[in-house]
This record gives structure tokens, sequence and C-alpha cells, in this order.
């Protein structure tokens, strides 16, 4: 479960900024007695602002934290460019939960593209526990010192963490006896997308989704197409189309336990054994491929699809762009899906970015807590910025929608279109 995460010198955030799923109700580190972190933390952060403000930048931020880990050596140097010479590292901290034990991690990545410092801390009695401290000395030297606590082939891995490597993320490959399972806690437990992806990659996406588990998917995706009323009855997947390299790898793991995965070419080809039964006239269905669907169709069964693995797993789903190619009812409904603990009885979270103003109104309710609302700006210096809802005096009963697109919260744009009227109005 993600708690808090913050980015510094990263593309256009200069200083720190800080998103954050904790409720402002936890005041020490770890609950209470009585207090449990599903209790303790916002199931949705939703960020709103204007066009090139940082929505989209704190997501790839923490996709790019995310990518290191799972493959290390991935470029984590992304400095703020407005300002000459650029800031030296660029820092990420990341405070999540493994097997309900808060950990607290932080990297600095420098512009040589080593990794200057990087830290692990555990919180197993509500005290911070230092786990490792790892720093990249100016001759390239990785050293690192173990907390107490740390059990498992320091030493070893430290011999072959490179420079540019972070030290958990070949932990994690080497299969370190107290780092390998949080690291695995970490790169399984976010799922990210952009809901701008093309054809190609949502058609990937249900395709990896189907052969999962096929006659389970078969069910969800039919159930998921009835949902948005988009005129699918149902939907089936024809065996006997099924490419054979793709047959054989269903449910076929690795040594290390790991599902074997066809490549995109292989997921395009079996598309063909997916189809899809449309309402038609005097209530006749017509069976309809995959690749003969609508874009709108294939964004959001891959969407929801994903979201329900979420679900179901507990993990944390980042989207980026959440009302592209979707309906506002239907993005509302995504959303409501996190909310309700009737649904969403794994702890999952949602946190995506979107303009979609409608998602902060309160017809027929408010969809969004004051916790759960984040915002993006740039200042006078051209630096973004993020801030939350709970910064401001709103009242249960406001019209948060209206406030926004009034300006009452800032992130949205100035616009200059007298000028733009000016210079049509010139060329005529």
């Amino acid at each position: 479960m993600l708690l808090e995460f913050s980015v510094e010198n990263y593309e256009c955030f200069r200083d720190e900024a800080y998103l954050s799923m904790v409720l402002p109700s936890l005041k020490t580190q770890v609950p209470k007695n009585g207090q449990t972190w599903e209790s303790s933390t916002s199931r949705v952060a939703a960020i709103f602002g204007a066009n090139a403000s940082g929505k989209s930048t704190i997501i790839r931020a923490l996709v790019s934290l995310n990518r290191a880990i799972r493959r290390p050596g991935e470029r984590l140097y992304y400095p703020y460019l407005l300002q000459n010479p650029p800031e030296p590292q660029t820092t990420y901290t990341l405070s999540f939960t493994h097997e309900q034990v808060r950990y607290d991690y932080r990297v600095q990545a420098d512009k040589r593209g080593a990794i200057a410092l990087e830290t692990m801390h555990a919180y197993p009695k509500g005290t911070a526990r230092l786990l490792f401290e790892r720093r990249t000395q100016e001759d390239s030297t990785v050293t690192v010192k173990a907390g107490p606590s740390l059990k498992g082939a320091t030493r070893e891995v430290n011999k072959i963490t490179q420079p540019d490597q972070l030290f958990l993320a070949v932990a994690r490959q080497y299969g370190h006896e107290s780092l390998a399972p949080i690291a695995q806690t970490l790169t399984r437990s976010f799922s990210l997308t952009n809901n701008v992806s093309s054809r190609r990659k949502n058609t990937v996406t249900l395709m990896r989704q189907v052969l999962d588990n096929i006659g389970q998917w078969e069910h969800y995706l039919s159930v998921l197409a009835q949902v948005a009323d988009i005129g699918i009855t149902h939907i089936e997947v024809d065996r006997q189309e099924l490419p054979p390299k793709l047959i054989h790898a269903i449910g076929v793991r690795d040594a290390a336990g790991v599902y074997f995965h066809p490549s995109d070419e292989d997921m395009l080809e079996g598309a063909n054994a997916i189809f899809m039964y449309h309402r038609g006239a005097n209530r006749k269905e017509s069976r309809l491929g995959l690749n003969a669907q609508s874009d709108g169709t294939l964004s959001w069964l891959a969407l929801v699809s994903q979201a329900v693995v979420a679900l179901q797993r507990g993990i944390t789903l980042v989207v980026d762009e959440l009302d592209s190619s979707l309906h506002p009812t239907l993005a509302a409904e995504l959303v409501s899906m996190f909310k309700n603990p009737d649904v969403n009885k794994s702890g999952a979270q949602l946190i995506f970015n979107s303009h979609d103003a409608t998602l902060l109104g309160n017809i027929p309710m408010r969809l969004l807590d004051s916790p759960e609302v984040w915002f993006t700006e740039k200042n006078d210096e051209g630096a973004s910025e993020i801030f939350s809802l709970e910064e401001f005096d709103t009242r249960p009963k406001s019209n948060i929608q209206k406030q926004y697109l009034t300006g009452a919260f800032g992130a949205i744009p100035t616009t200059y279109m007298s000028e733009l009227r000016a210079l049509l109005e010139a060329e005529q």
C-alpha cells in the first residue's frame, strides 16, 4: 500500500513535490491501537490542473522509480532544466507498507547517472529502524551499511551492485532474504497505465488478462462490457483460434515462479481468437473480432480489467489521464469502485490525473473528499507545484467543481485568446 511519495528536482518540479495517501487524522508514523492502515489512508488520489502543469510528471516520477526497481540501471536523474546549472541530484522518497509494516525508501540519483544515496528504514514497532544505507563514492565504489536486523547476503549483493543500479533492485534479482520480498511487494503492488494508450497496447493488455484465466475473463469482460452499455452482450474466446505458442504459455511459470510472457506480436496474433457479440436488429447478434472494436471499447475494457485485478489483489493502480476516451459517468463509476468498501475489500488504491471537473461535483453527492483531491500548477518562475484541497477552507456542501473552474484553488490555465483572435483577424 502506498503511503507517501515525493520527488525533487525532477523535470518540471524544482522543489519537493509531495503526494500523500495518509489521512490527516493519522498524526503518528504508524496507526495506533484500534486503527489500521486501511482506515488511516485514502483509497483514491485525484490530481487536477492545467495542461503542462505537472499532473503527468508526478506520475511519471513514480513510474521512473518503480521501473528502476524492476530493472537495475534504469535512469533516475531527470533534473529541472529552467535553471543553469541544474541541481546535481534528483531525489525520490517512497513510503509504503509490506506485511502491514511501514517502510521509508529514499533515493538520490546524481548527474553522473550514479545512485549517490539509497536508504531504507522500517517501523516494526512505530520507530524508524535502519535496514540499509548505500552510497556511491566519487571513485564509483559502492558501499553498503547494513542495519542490525537486516538478514541475507548483503555483502554478496554489494559486490555486484553497479554505481547506476539500485541496491534494492539488485537484491531483488539476487533473492536477498530480507530485501527481495520487500522489493517484490513494490514491483507487484503497482499497476501503471496510460488511458491514452494506442489500440495496439490496449489489445495486448486485454490479451494478457484473458490468457491469465480464459474462462474467468470471458465472464469478467462480458460483465464489464455490459456495465458500460456499449452494445455488447457477451465475449468469448475461440480456443481453436489461439496460436499454439500462446496455448502452451497459458499457466506456465518459470523456475522463479514468474509467468512466461509471450511477445506483443504473439499477443496481437492471438487477438483474432477473441470475439464480442453485439446487439443488432430484431434481437439478432453479430459476432465481431477484437480488432473490429472501437477505440472507446478497447480503452474501457483495458482500463477496467486492470482495475478489477487491482481490487482483487490490493494493488495501487496509477492511471495517467483517466478521462481520456472515457465518459464522465464511467470515470465516476470507476472511482466509486475503489471507494466502496463492499467492492474494495483488499485496500486497493487508485491514483489518477484528469481534466474532468465533474468528478469534483456534488450532484447527486460528492464523490471525492478533500484529502483525495490534489492540484498542480506552475508558479511565476515556471516551476510546478502540487498541493492538496485539504489546504483550503471548504465545507461539506461546497460546490468544489464550480470553485475550481472559477479559479478558487488555482491550477487552471490563464488563456490569452484575444491574441489569437487578433492574429486571425489580421490575416483576413
